[in-house]
């Protein structure tokens, strides 16, 4: 070959040649045609070829130019006809992985923009991903030896469902559960389990772990009640005052 060009005919008005040159191929005047009804046209010395993966489907055409005093043959034609069903199948991949990539990088951005920790975790709680926030707390309660988010192993402790903060009843049940633990330290935290159902295989399910810190709030929670407390207590005793204080009015009297 001379020369190879693709011409993008649908979709947008650009060419892309190799070796490249600022100038567009030449196309026949019934390409339209060729793209419609994804007929090839094979010349003496260029070829036109639909590049699509199915009949009809077609958003732009391969073109081929022989050095001079060679031509294609006929029997090319079935080649030359396979090549752009390969570049067409080729291109919808790539399409579909380009939409794929935006796709994970849209739900990368709102899982890590969440404040809370966030991750996807085994039936054992082991996590896949993590956000960074869970990375954060994870590094905080483990004082730095734990950087991948495994959270649920330091919330919780024990054995079966205490272990892993009920991931395995919660995937049992196929329900959400919701739990709260309290560290040693005085830190208290709200963990909620969604259980996933992606496949039969007992051993790969999954569960979205998301902890919340509720130890600011019931702080809050205390002082209000021992503000109540205090309140009902100034009641009763202004209570009891005004109630001693009658017969002692009348005593002094």
């Amino acid at each position: 070959l001379e020369r190879t060009a693709y011409v993008c005919t649908f979709s947008s008005k650009n060419f892309y040649s190799i070796p490249e040159t600022p100038e567009r191929p030449e196309l026949p005047e019934n390409w339209v045609e060729l793209l419609t009804d994804s007929v090839s046209l094979i010349l003496d010395d260029r070829a036109y070829i639909p590049v699509e993966s199915s009949s009809g489907s077609a958003e732009g055409l391969l073109c081929l130019f022989r050095k001079e005093g060679s031509s294609f043959r006929e029997k090319d034609r079935g080649v030359l006809r396979a090549i752009g069903r390969q570049l067409g199948i080729a291109a919808d991949s790539i399409s579909a992985l380009n939409s794929i990539v935006r796709h994970n990088t849209n739900l990368q951005s709102i899982f890590e923009g969440i404040s809370d920790p966030l991750l996807l975790a085994d039936g054992t709680g082991s996590p896949i991903v993590a956000n960074e926030s869970a990375r954060k707390l994870g590094e905080e309660l483990s004082e730095g030896c734990i950087t991948d988010g495994g959270v649920v192993s330091l919330l919780c402790h024990g054995w079966g469902d205490s272990a892993n903060c009920g991931i395995s009843k919660s995937l049992l049940m196929n329900e959400a559960l919701s739990r709260e633990v309290s560290l040693p330290e005085g830190r208290s935290f709200a963990i909620n389990i969604y259980p996933i159902h992606h496949t039969e295989n007992p051993h790969e399910r999954r569960v979205v772990v998301y902890v919340h810190e509720t130890t600011s709030q019931k702080k809050m929670l205390a002082q209000m009640t021992q503000a109540e407390k205090m309140a009902t207590v100034g009641k009763l005793s202004a209570g009891l005052a005004h109630e001693i204080n009658n017969p002692l009015g009348v005593i002094l009297c």
